[in-house]
């Protein structure tokens, strides 16, 4: 799509529902027409032909679905080790929230080959970080979560019920715990009360009997269902809170 269409398409209405949970509509403090996925304008079409690609933190699927269907012509996103790229099939820059495509196709703020390398470094850490995280919870090595925990992970703020780090836009604390390998147990508590949480009733009810104590033969039996989705929570969590592809 391009400005042009999105004009045309809208006509004299001011938002017009394209998919699930996506709209079109004009942009209450300009001229600009944006596609909206959930609260966040993931595109931005400019009068002067250039889109603006913004995930809003989520890099998500839906989110890179919705970019490939409306986004500039000729130019798509791909995803290769857990990383994004955008541009087209003879020239790509790794993908970095506010990056321009103008109206010939030009890329403008882009990240660099540095920061992709930098990406795929980080999200191999973080997947092996949960999984061993996962096997230390079933091995009894992860206490249930308490006030010796690390303070952005376990402290609330009043004002939003936000996890302090999260409140403070602070997530160094996690690279550091992914580096020196400290299973925080708040961190794992955070990741599995996300509304979006890939973890089954379960998987939940077996994390609070080994928070409790419980050692029974039951929780031995589900030691891979646990370990699996203990890892897919935490990797999807961390992975938002890290700005990398969830």
């Amino acid at each position: 799509m391009n400005y042009t269409e999105a004009h045309e398409k809208l006509g004299k209405r001011g938002s017009k529902k394209l998919r699930n949970n996506t709209y079109l509509h004009r942009h209450a403090l300009g001229i600009d027409i944006c596609v909206k996925l959930h609260d966040t304008d993931v595109l931005t079409f400019k009068p002067d032909g250039s889109v603006v690609y913004n995930t809003g933190g989520w890099h998500t699927n839906t989110t890179k679905n919705r970019m490939n269907s409306y986004g500039a012509d000729g130019c798509w996103i791909w995803q290769d080790k857990g990383v994004w790229t955008i541009g087209t099939l003879d020239k790509r820059v790794p993908y970095k929230d506010g990056v321009t495509i103008t109206k010939r196709g030009r890329i403008i703020g882009g990240g660099n080959v540095s920061e992709g390398k930098a990406a795929i470094k980080l999200t191999k850490q973080v997947n092996d970080y949960c999984k061993a995280f996962a096997e230390a919870l079933m091995d009894g090595k992860v206490p249930a979560p308490g006030a010796g925990d690390c303070m952005y992970c376990h402290m609330i703020t009043v004002e939003n019920g936000k996890p302090m780090g999260d409140a403070f836009n602070d997530h160094d604390h996690i690279r550091l715990h992914i580096k020196e390998k400290y299973y925080v147990p708040s961190l794992l508590h955070n990741a599995i009360q996300a509304p979006w949480a890939p973890i089954s009733i379960m998987a939940k009810s077996v994390v609070g009997e080994i928070w409790e104590g419980k050692q029974s033969s039951n929780l031995r039996g589900l030691r891979g269902l646990v370990i699996s989705q203990v890892t897919k929570t935490l990797r999807k969590y961390i992975r938002h809170q890290l700005g990398l592809v969830t």
